[in-house]
């Protein structure tokens, strides 16, 4: 019975397909700010069925996710923010998928454990998802076009081989996108081939700063690097707008526009490195225009809020032509956002370098300072000087410099701890605390630094960072403290 089943479910598939193949042959729209589509998910399993569904890239900077787990015999729907065309990460009972989204589209994935294919799709994009299911096969990955790249990066000694390695890879993708071409709509070859050049050009970039600033390898680039790597590649494409890829290339590549080719081993100290991801607003109304500007503006003032919330200069969301642009980044900055002034710290319990448990309710009555770092995060390295001489400044005062490591290894955080010497108070967070204190503080970069009153009370997250004006914010908060307890002795007089 349930083979006759199987065989009849294959059936209405085909037939579906063949249905929704002239739809698929229809371009869709490009780039819509308030584009949606809707993900269906039919566990045609006995068993319960667990699903992860991340959309990771939207305009402005937000994260999308759905996670659940649904009985056997169960459908469930999303609806997805589809800005353009994208791919999304799904994971069904932890097997990884990438599914495919457009504006306006309707696509149900069918599961069913007891079939050779646990996964069949059906309605707008079936075609395509059928493509990248049978191109995650052939390549024994879901991020094939991605991964192998990221890893030779990071261990890759020649960087000449980096980038002979990502042109490699780019070929490969492009060599089964023309054998399958006949299969799947014109627009979408077309979209999948300009995406995978702007993929390649990203990383070539992107590995060469990451690997200059983070990793300190003495890479230096060849001649006529930027011209070749780019010049095939508009830099302002308004139907690219949107997807992830070519927003990533679009970031680099503005990053390069600040470095005069000539210097190609410098300028690429870690002190400003985040200036010119953040600080590139001229840039960006010098290259882009149309649709690809306001989106990309739209992205970059977005993080800018995210990170520095306090001293965001509003006015910069008037250099956005669209009103509807400008609408969303007002509501952004205008969001309650996670721990507010005036908030409770969070509760947290962390052991120091001796294992001993400490709370940070522990430190009430202290202005606390809270750096949150990682061995792997360079700024944060260099940070430590002036942390210790934080400490040293308000050696006698009611201040506690507390710093939490995060998402790294207990023996590199210790041994760092003692090369550094560093006379913060120490905490390690790992396991369950790591998740836990990235969403409590909405940490979504490092270093990230919180300022806490002497009442527990949160002044500002995303705050000031040692060497900044933190030893200024610190000092005005112990004289508010003080004309605090003056007024409550008066009072209780």
């Amino acid at each position: 019975m349930s083979s006759l089943k199987n065989a009849f479910l294959l059936l209405m598939l085909a037939i579906t397909a063949c249905h929704n193949l002239s739809h698929e042959n229809e371009a869709p729209p490009t780039y819509q700010l308030d584009g949606r589509s809707t993900s269906t998910i039919q566990n045609q399993s006995d068993d319960s069925l667990q699903i992860l569904l991340t959309n990771w890239y939207l305009v402005p900077l937000e994260e999308q996710s759905f996670d659940t787990t649904i009985a056997g015999q169960t459908t469930v729907s999303f609806e997805l923010v589809a800005q353009n065309k994208n791919y999304y990460s799904l994971k069904l009972n932890e097997a990884e998928h990438k599914i495919f989204h457009q504006p306006g589209a309707g696509d149900t994935l069918h599961y069913h454990h007891d079939n050779e294919q646990a996964v069949l799709f059906t309605g707008t994009s079936s075609t395509i998802n059928e493509y990248i299911l049978a191109k995650a096969a052939h390549f024994q990955s879901v991020n094939a076009d991605w991964k192998p790249r990221a890893m030779a990066t990071h261990t890759e000694a020649d960087f000449n081989k980096v980038l002979a390695l990502n042109d490699s890879i780019t070929k490969q993708h492009l060599a089964y996108l023309a054998e399958q071409k006949t299969k799947l709509p014109k627009w979408f070859v077309d979209f999948e081939a300009l995406r995978l050049q702007y993929l390649n050009a990203y990383f070539k970039m992107n590995s060469f700063i990451y690997r200059k600033v983070l990793l300190n390898f003495p890479d230096t680039l060849p001649n006529n690097f930027f011209h070749t790597t780019t010049a095939h590649l508009p830099i302002s494409n308004d139907t690219m707008a949107g997807n992830e890829h070519y927003m990533h290339f679009v970031n680099d590549y503005l990053q390069f526009e600040s470095i005069a080719e000539a210097d190609k081993s410098t300028h690429f100290e870690e002190s400003n490195i985040e200036r010119r991801r953040l600080d590139n607003i001229e840039a960006i109304q010098t290259k882009l225009t149309g649709i690809a500007r306001e989106a990309y503006l739209t992205f970059t003032l977005s993080l800018h809020i995210s990170k520095n919330k306090y001293t965001f200069n509003d006015s910069l969301i008037t250099l956005l032509e669209d009103q509807a642009h400008r609408i969303l980044l007002y509501q952004t900055l205008a969001r309650n956002e996670i721990l507010p002034k005036g908030a409770d710290l969070p509760y947290v319990l962390l052991p120091d370098p001796d294992d001993h448990l400490i709370e940070l309710e522990s430190f009430h009555g202290n202005v606390l300072l809270i750096n949150f770092w990682a061995t792997w995060c360079k700024p944060c390295i260099k940070a430590f000087p002036k942390e210790n001489a934080l400490v040293e400044e308000f050696r006698d005062q009611p201040v506690k410099i507390i710093n939490i490591c995060l998402d790294s290894e207990k023996d590199r955080w210790q041994s760092m701890v003692e090369k550094h010497e560093l006379k913060t108070i120490n905490l390690f967070a790992q396991d369950n605390w790591n998740k836990k204190i990235n969403e409590s503080f909405d940490i979504q970069a490092l270093p990230h630094s919180v300022l806490v009153d002497w009442n527990g009370k949160i002044v500002q997250n995303k705050g000031p960072k040692p060497g900044e004006n933190a030893g200024k914010q610190i000092n005005a908060l112990l004289s508010d403290m003080k004309a605090s307890k003056k007024s409550s002795e008066a009072k209780a007089l």
